[in-house]
C-alpha cells in the first residue's frame, strides 16, 4: 500500500486481506505519533 499525501491530510487504501493498519506521523519538532487500527 502506498500513502497519498496532500497539504493537510493523507489517505491510503489497504490491500485485500489486511487485518491491522498502523498510521505513523512525525510533527515538525520530530515527535512521532502512531496508532494501530483493527480492520473488521
Amino acid at each position: 500500500m502506498e500513502p497519498v499525501t496532500t497539504t493537510h491530510l493523507f489517505y491510503a487504501t489497504p490491500t485485500p486481506g489486511t487485518r491491522t493498519l498502523t498510521v505513523e506521523a512525525v510533527d515538525p519538532f520530530g515527535r512521532r505519533y502512531s496508532e494501530t487500527l483493527a480492520l473488521t
